[in-house]
């Protein structure tokens, strides 16, 4: 009787089982959001994207972000008889983002019941995201090292940032930064300055007011970057040598280019005026300051205190250029 007994115990176990690997079982939500998990930088694009074009600087350049899988449900389903289709609505977050999206995901279905992850991916057009806070610092330092000119250079270089604030997905962000190629436009017949002048370095730091807006997906862009005026007495402490360079490449020829020295400065609104002094008398360098690309294009040199003497070595690319056409209104 007692063997008789445990023969039925064991055979209701084994239905018990067979029930649980038969054709009707499936993979389950947390087997689902544990593949999701492990597997999403292989399958999934959570990263974040920068994007810029104001028609004066251009940029772009892909943020790494992780995210974890704070909440799944199965939407809907699809079973046959050797795969598993399941549609999910998935949210994503971290600190900074909270993500939603349908994530849909396949198995193939192989002997013994065992069930094999076959894909994942997102289903187009269903994610929506929303900035939790402003970019870190690490973010928008990475966004402005991005960023080109005309000149096809990444010359820009963050400083310190000043504040950054958040409201419904658009950024405010103050910033020191650095250009790092100044001087642009042209210097003479369609010349660029720096195509002409070899060996032209220098710089500008500024205070530099930028919009971030997000889309609402993945994506910021920057919708303006536009600096405050630097200070004159700080461009000739950084960039002289660069002036001087303009000075001598516009006088080229003169005996006496070797004295120049850069002596004062002055402004009128964006406009600014540098005193080039040397043995042949004074010139004044204008450059037009460009907020929304923090470079100085060469307006010209008003050499009508200059005493021209010939006699010195024409430099670099340069053949000797009249500089009475590069006067500018007498100051």
């Amino acid at each position: 009787m007692g063997m008789k007994r445990l023969f039925i115990t064991l055979s209701i176990g084994a239905v018990v089982i067979l029930a649980g690997c038969g054709k009707s079982s499936a993979p389950t939500e947390a087997m689902i959001k544990e593949d999701i998990v492990e597997h999403q930088n292989e399958y999934l694009d959570n990263n974040l994207y920068f994007y810029t074009d104001t028609g004066y600087i251009w940029g772009e350049t892909e943020i790494k972000r992780d995210m974890e899988v704070s909440s799944l449900k199965i939407q809907k389903s699809r079973t046959e008889d050797t795969s598993y289709t399941a549609w999910c609505d998935v949210s994503f977050e971290n600190d900074s983002y909270q993500d939603n999206c349908v994530i849909v995901v396949s198995y193939n279905k192989y002997d013994n019941d065992y069930w094999e992850l076959n894909n994942i991916y997102e289903e187009e057009n269903t994610r929506t995201s929303e900035a939790m806070q402003t970019p870190d610092e690490e973010m928008i330092r990475t966004m402005i090292c991005a960023l080109y000119g005309n000149s096809n250079i990444h010359c820009y270089w963050p400083q310190e940032l000043i504040s950054s604030e958040l409201n419904n997905n658009i950024c405010q962000v103050t910033m020191n930064i650095t250009n790092g190629i100044t001087f642009q436009g042209e210097i003479a017949d369609g010349f660029a300055v720096e195509d002409v002048i070899e060996g032209l370095e220098s710089s500008v730091k500024a205070e530099v007011n930028i919009q971030l807006e997000y889309d609402g997906v993945h994506t910021w862009k920057m919708t303006e970057f536009e600096s405050e005026l630097p200070d004159a007495e700080a461009i000739i402490k950084s960039d002289s040598a660069a002036m001087i360079k303009q000075a001598r490449f516009i006088l080229n020829g003169d005996r006496n280019l070797d004295s120049l020295s850069v002596t004062s400065s002055w402004t009128d609104g964006n406009i600014y005026y540098f005193d080039i002094t040397g043995t042949g008398g004074t010139v004044v360098l204008c450059e037009e300051y460009i907020p929304q690309t923090m470079q100085l294009d060469c307006l010209g040199l008003d050499v009508s205190r200059w005493n021209y003497e010939y006699g010195g070595k024409v430099e670099g690319h340069a053949l000797f250029y009249d500089p009475e056409k590069f006067l500018v209104p007498h100051l």
